[in-house]
Parts: C-alpha cells; structure tokens; sequence
C-alpha cells in the first residue's frame, strides 16, 4: 500500500516536531526527514563534527514520531540544501539509521560516484542496514533520481538501470514535467521495474503523478503539512490529497475522470466530484488536466489516454478551450456526438465507453434547466413562451440558447459583437439585439453567459444598476452563470430589486450531476442518489 509520506523541511529540530506532529493529525502515513534543511543552518554543527548533535537531535525526532521514516540529505545538485561531500553525507545518514528510521534515500548520481571514489563510505552504509536488519528492523534504500529539465524521454531507462543496483530495495524517480502528457511517461515506469517504484512529476502539471501513486502502487508518495512547507514544486498537502481527493479510497481499480482545458488551476470540480463519490461509495478518482496547444494538444492527450486502457478513464469534462476542439476530433475519428452537443457545436462531456469507443455530450444545457427548475422553481413547461433575454453569445451563451429554444422560450441575445449575435439567433430562430439595446430589455429571465463579473473583473456587470433599475422586476428571474464569486455584482444588483437570483455554481453542480450519470451507466456503475447539496457544499467551502 502506498505511503502517503509527509516531507518535514522544517529549519529547527523543535520545527520539525511541531510539523511532525501535524502531519500525523492530517493523516500522514510516513514522513520523510529533510536533513539537509536541518543542517543548512550555519548555528548548526555539521559534517564529522555533528555526530552528538545529529545523534542527540535525530533521537528526539525518532521519539516523536510513530511513524515509518524516511532519513533524506539532499545535495544541491539534487535540489536540496546540502553542501558537503559525499563522506560528509554519507556520514549523517550512517549515522541517521543506526538511531532508528526505515529508509535511506540516497541520490543515484551519488550513490554511482561513492562506489567509484568513495568506497568506503559507502560500503559504511551497506554495512549499518545490514546489522539494522538483523536486529530486526526492516530497512529500505531508496536510490533516487532528479530530473529539473523534464528529459522525460529516457526517465523509464533511468530506472530501469537503478532497479538493477544490487542495493536498490525502491526506485525514485523524479522529473519536470513541462506537459501533461510527460505524467503517462512516468506512470508507465511501474510497468518497468520489478522492485517497489516511486514515480513523480514536479512543478503544477506533475501533480496528478502524485495524486494517482497509489492507483499505481508506488511505495511512496510525497506531500506537505503547509503550502509554504513544501519540499518540491508540484507538493500539495496531506489535508489536500485526503480532502480533495479521497487519498485512502485510491487502488488499482479505481476509476478515472477529470476536467480538461486550460488554465484549469483554479477549477472547483475536482472538490466537487470527488465530494460526491466519496458520498455515494463509488470508486472514481477525480483530477485537473491542464491541457495547452489548441487542437493538436488536445487531441494528443486523448490519444495517450486511448492508448492506455488500463489507466481505467471513464469520462472527461472538457470546458475553455477545448469544447470545439472535443467535437472535432470526434468528428475526425467517427464517435458518437448527441445530436444537441451537435447543435450547440461544443461537447463539454466525453464518455470512455468499454468497448474502447468514446461518445460526446452537452450537458450544460441541462445544467441550465435544471437550475432554473429546481432554484428557480419553474416546471419546464412553464419557460414555453417566457421571454428570455440571453447576453453573450459565446460558448455558455450558445448552450443557454439551445436550453431555453428547447423549450419552447422566446429568446432574444445580446452581445457586444452583433454579428456574432446575429449568427447564433439564425442558427437557434430566436431575436437578436445590440448590445446597447439592454436598457430597452422586457424579459421574465435574464440569463448571464458572459464572463463579465468573474473574479479579477467582479466589480464589472453586464447590467450596470442603473439600466438594472429599468429593467430589472420584482420576482424575475436574473441568472448568472459565473460562478466565483458565487454572488457576482449582477446577482447583488438583482437583490436589492427583490428579483430570484440563480448564481452559477448552480448550473456546474447539475450540468455534473449528467456527467456522473453518463460516466457511472457507461461502465454498469450502480449508485444511489446524487446530491447535489454535498455537491453546492463542497464548491461554498472552496470559495470561503
């Protein structure tokens, strides 16, 4: 099982405590000793003249900890703080396992170099484990590998030649990840090696290695107690891996989605889905997939995925900007697209079917009725004929149409290009008007598509109050389908006018809810209710 490992890179031994202690209460399963920021410090001993002091301090870290532990000097060639020499390091962490401890992590390149010119040291080490192991304390090396380029393309063959070392008992490898996609070159290293591997992907978009190591049944896996404690980049905290995403339900057989688009840090979908499959007992694992390069990039993402089907994905949420460019490449490779998906122009669901196909939805637009059913409390049948003004004309705003001509509205769009307003009034037969015709707008709903009121620009409106007082009526409905901030300045306006508001996480929590089903019916996935509370919940706790 893997280890969920918390990194300690505390500058005092009382810090270390301290953090020791609160990893534990976060969940930690491990920690790992960072002396090399012990030591950094010029207050403190180190080399040869250390031995007391790292006998004495490692003691008191051992005592407080009932934990595997992990002892680490990580030299600045390496990433680390360490300056001294090979004989140096490896005299602390000789030292550092005759006290106590479970794993030695040792840096390949070093490891490499004290067999050829520092022999003795290293013969040190393989003799201490080996009296540590006969008074019946297990023991591991753990020979470890950086990569700060991301030279992905040679990492498997990298660990291939550490898991041969006679002394190597765990394979760590760790590269930059400048794509995606390099994540699947280190994921596929579990298949090479026949010792227990650790795989990592630094820097954000190496994240999902993390995260996805016990799918994997990597021996480790690395964490922080703080975002401003952690070891590496790409680090996110015991609390992060437990809460957000579900860390002990991860196996082998766990299933696989996420949300696909670029930018895509600051989504609140994974907290969202994995909120709710926790609820409902499932087991499906929920990530991030910053995806950059327009159509080629996006396409090959899904190639990779494609190409691995014992990755176990089910589905994916594909948002800005890959909406268009998922329908065209399943346009391109002849799968199913949902004749409204089709309509709209834009998937913004694809199911990975069983039999190895794909399919593409839309399910933004039920996201929209559905709010406005459920929140807004209109029967469906209640919006034929309702006078529905639309402002934007973009991809949210094209799903908005679709909905409401669907059932029977009588819509009219605004947006600031008219020609684009024009276009999708032609495609869907509904009225278009100028921008500036807002201020004439008589309307039972008014729906947001734009991005207007977004957080960075959420002192803005797409109806400014005093046009808001012309127009705005008692008991209407306003909907904004931003959704951060959950009340945007459109919906405060609305408010005060005594209109029903609808704020967007509304829309993200039901346009999921069909993603679920889609995913879960796919692959016989048997499940109970939904709730879309846990789900509304979740996203108000990410945006306190």
């Amino acid at each position: 099982m893997t280890k969920l490992t918390a990194s300690i890179v505390a500058k005092s031994f009382d810090e270390a405590i301290h953090d020791i202690n609160r990893a534990i209460a976060d969940g930690a399963e491990a920690i790992e000793i960072r002396l090399d920021y012990l030591i950094s410090d010029n207050a403190q001993p180190t080399g040869s003249a250390s031995e007391n002091f790292i006998s004495r301090e490692c003691s008191r870290l051992i005592e407080n900890c009932p934990l595997p532990i992990i002892w680490t000097v990580r030299h600045v060639s390496e990433g680390g703080m360490f300056k001294g020499s090979i004989e140096e390091q490896f005299d602390i962490l000789t030292k550092a396992i005759n006290i106590g401890g479970n794993y030695l992590d040792i840096e390949y390149r070093r490891w490499e170099q004290a067999h050829d010119k520092h022999h003795d040291k290293q013969n040190e080490i393989i003799q201490a484990i080996k009296q540590v192991r006969a008074r019946g304390r297990d023991v591991k090396v753990i020979l470890s590998y950086h990569d700060f380029e991301g030279t992905y393309h040679y990492i498997g063959d990298i660990a291939k030649r550490i898991a041969d070392d006679e002394y190597a008992d765990v394979v760590k490898v760790a590269c930059k990840v400048n794509n995606i996609c390099e994540n699947f070159y280190l994921l596929d290293i579990f298949n090479r090696t026949d010792i227990a591997t650790i795989a990592i992907g630094m820097g954000a978009l190496g994240t999902i290695s993390r995260i996805l190591a016990a799918k994997f049944d990597a021996e480790i896996t690395f964490a922080s107690v703080g975002e401003n404690k952690s070891s590496a980049p790409g680090q996110l905290t015991i609390r992060q891996m437990r809460e957000e995403y579900n860390w002990e339900r991860i196996n082998q057989k766990t299933k696989l989605a996420g949300v696909l688009g670029h930018p895509i840090k600051h989504s609140l979908s994974p907290i969202m889905h994995n909120r709710v499959y926790r609820h409902m007992d499932v087991n499906v694992l929920y990530l991030r997939f910053d995806v950059e390069g327009g159509y080629s990039g996006f396409a090959t993402f899904i190639d990779f995925i494609r190409e691995r089907p014992e990755y176990d994905f089910i589905g994916l949420s594909v948002t800005i900007p890959h909406k268009t460019n998922a329908i065209e490449y399943l346009q391109k490779h002849s799968y199913e697209i949902d004749e409204l998906a089709q309509k709209i122009g834009a998937v913004n669901t694809i199911v990975f079917m069983p039999n190895g196909r794909l399919a593409g939805y839309n399910t933004d637009y039920k996201g929209i009725l559905e709010s406005l059913k459920i929140v807004g409390t209109m029967e469906l049948s209640e919006l034929s004929n309702k006078k529905v003004a639309v402002l934007g004309a973009g991809g949210v705003a094209k799903a908005i149409v679709a909905a409401m001509c669907s059932v029977g509205a009588d819509v009219i769009i605004y947006n600031r290009t008219e020609s684009k307003a024009k276009a999708l009034a032609e495609q869907f037969n509904c009225k278009y008007e100028s921008w500036s015709a807002r201020e004439t707008i008589a309307a039972d709903i008014i729906i947001n598509g734009t991005s207007i009121g977004m957080l960075g620009n959420d002192d803005k409106s797409p109806i400014e109050e005093e046009i808001a007082k012309k127009i705005i009526k008692p008991g209407m409905i306003v909907f904004d389908t931003v959704y951060n901030p959950l009340e945007t300045r459109l919906l405060r306006i609305a408010k005060q006018l005594d209109a029903k508001t609808i704020d967007g996480a509304n829309m993200l929590v039901y346009q999921a809810i069909e993603q679920i089903k889609l995913w879960l019916d796919a692959w016989g996935i048997s499940y109970n209710e939904i709730s879309a509370d846990i789900m509304k919940q979740a996203i108000l706790e990410k945006l306190k």
